[in-house]
């Protein structure tokens, strides 16, 4: 098994970054981009045959887009959806699957490099200076889930619903939910989502202020498509960045920060421990 160290994964995502700074697209073949004239990046997570689940690739190629766009003077605002009628179903099982044959130090190696992998995918979040909106098509698992407390505007349909399975893995909770969580819903229901691993309504999911709007799935795509030209055509780009930086300043974000790489560290510490590879080993034979 062919690993790469963390300092060479973190040289390959800041390549990766600079190399798209010069047009803000994805090589992955499972991230679909396209740039509107009115400067909407929109970014469609494209893999319906797996629910969207993301892959490695598909984490380094978010990261990428999200801080290129940063850079590019075209890009007003980023939008996240995924193909089909699921949003995501967070990251994709498979990628632990050669866990339980790793020696330990195969096993360090993988938790070093892959908790990196999702620690940059959040920290791009958290650092991308333009509006970030998450239209959820259908269902959130996962990163599905935690990602709407990083973003600045949701819409979901009724029918979906949000899951955040970490603890039937052994995990602990990532995307900084174990603090956006509470701050925006409240302890007792951040602890439903994080602590219960049960579906949770997107009725309940907009009640707790995990979303912006909800929608009827037949009105879905042109609400979506409404809100994110009100936002590009008709409001100032820089104002909308100051009102952000204002909102996420450089302590808050620090914080954020802070906070994601302590949910990596455990996370990386859960890789390696009996009861995640029971839960991929389970996973795999269903």
């Amino acid at each position: 098994i062919l690993l790469l160290n963390r300092a060479m994964l973190r040289r390959t995502l800041i390549k990766a970054g600079v190399a798209s700074k010069r047009l803000v697209s994805s090589d992955c073949p499972h991230i679909r981009t396209h740039m509107t004239a009115s400067g909407i990046l929109q970014v469609t997570l494209s893999r319906e045959e797996k629910k969207n689940a993301l892959t490695w690739p598909m984490f380094e190629a978010l990261s990428a887009l999200l801080r290129s766009a940063n850079s590019s003077d075209k890009v007003k605002l980023t939008t996240l959806t995924g193909s089909g009628d699921f949003f995501t179903s967070g990251v994709d099982l498979m990628n632990f699957a050669d866990i339980p044959k790793m020696d330990k130090n195969q096993q360090e190696e993988f938790a070093d490099v892959r908790s990196a992998t999702i620690e940059e995918t959040f920290n791009a979040c958290i650092d991308h200076e333009k509006p970030l909106l998450v239209f959820a098509n259908g269902p959130g698992v996962g990163l599905g889930t935690t990602i709407l407390g990083l973003c600045d505007y949701s819409i979901a349909v009724e029918d979906a619903f949000f899951l955040t399975p970490f603890v039937t893995l052994g995990m602990n909770p990532e995307g900084c939910s174990s603090y956006t969580f509470p701050k925006i819903m409240g302890a007792m229901r951040a602890k439903q989502f994080l602590m219960c691993a049960e579906r949770v309504p997107a009725v309940t999911a907009y009640q707790s202020g995990l979303l912006t709007h909800l929608t009827t799935r037949d009105k879905f795509v042109e609400l979506c498509s409404s809100q994110a030209e009100h936002i590009a055509s008709r409001l100032d780009s820089s104002a909308l960045k100051l009102t952000k930086s204002l909102i996420t300043d450089t302590e808050q974000r620090a914080k954020l920060k802070k906070i994601n790489k302590e949910e990596c560290k455990l996370l990386n510490t859960s890789f390696k421990t009996d009861r995640f590879k029971k839960a991929i080993s389970s996973f795999i034979n269903q």
